[in-house]
């Protein structure tokens, strides 16, 4: 999950070259309308309707998209914009597809716009939160990356469910932020992450006592101060590669939450040996 800048797209000149066309006339005062209102309403969904285009005419402007995505145009190169440590919407290292914030099968209008189109993983752009995009009070809704400054810091960890020997994992909000912001992180969260997060973060959470280990290699016998700096040290790292709300920051985050969970990574990282580096070589 990351704060953007807007995209460098020029959305009026692209928009009055696409009305040049006579077949595109009929939809020139609402379709600029609407654009307008997107911005008025920071693409709030809960403030701005559909504009309600026919369907023929909705699937032409959603084959504008298709027709203009190609790699080397604007939304090709907000798909594949470069320094993006982890996806804008959920927060996975992975990148390299796009999303549209709207999604142009109920908002058409918005099918090339550049401020409803976000980068983002493979997942979130296959449908990871499926069709919904806002719940049944204002403050659910997703965090729109353009708009929405919540993520620009710290807002939300993993926490970790015994037993820790197959533990389950479960996405909380940290508590700080005003109710409406923590109502809507909450939904962003609960809707945005699916399989794939729960299969990494298993993953990655198996793999934190050798990275202790590893860490704390000197030490013959590690206790839970010395595991608590350490994981304060991939916390660290994690913001570094990935981002402060990403998935491993967020695992780091929860882990250091709980002293019983630092405890049985502890234990564990005593069990192992640390990994020499000429294997790696």
């Amino acid at each position: 999950m990351l704060v953007l800048d807007f995209p460098v797209v020029k959305d009026e000149a692209s928009l009055k070259q696409i009305l040049k066309d006579s077949k595109w006339l009929p939809y020139s005062a609402a379709w600029r309308q609407a654009y307008k209102n997107y911005d008025t309403v920071n693409g709030d969904p809960w403030r701005i309707a559909p504009v309600g285009f026919r369907e023929e005419e909705a699937e032409k402007q959603r084959a504008l998209y298709k027709s203009r995505s190609s790699r080397g145009g604007p939304i090709g190169r907000i798909r594949s914009q470069g320094g993006l440590k982890c996806c804008p919407m959920c927060g996975s290292p992975m990148t390299g597809s796009l999303d549209h914030y709207l999604p142009k099968e109920d908002y058409p209008e918005f099918s090339i716009y550049s401020k409803n189109l976000v980068p983002a993983c493979p997942a979130c752009n296959s449908g990871t939160k499926g069709v919904t995009y806002c719940g049944k009070v204002p403050s659910e809704r997703f965090l729109h990356p353009y708009f929405d400054k919540i993520a620009s810091g710290p807002i939300w960890r993993v926490v970790v469910k015994p037993p820790f020997a197959a533990p389950a994992f479960e996405a909380q909000v940290l508590p700080g932020p005003p109710p409406s912001e923590q109502e809507q992180i909450a939904f962003h969260l609960a809707h945005i992450l699916g399989e794939q997060f729960h299969l990494n973060i298993a993953t990655s959470f198996g793999c934190v006592p050798q990275q202790i280990r590893d860490d704390l290699e000197r030490m013959p016998v590690i206790d839970c101060k010395a595991t608590q700096v350490a994981l304060g040290r991939l916390l660290r790292s994690a913001v570094t590669t990935g981002s402060t709300n990403g998935w491993g920051a967020a695992l780091c985050r929860g882990i250091l939450s709980d002293p019983a969970v630092i405890a049985h990574i502890a234990a564990q990282a005593n069990l192992l040996s640390p990994t020499p580096i000429s294997s790696l070589l």
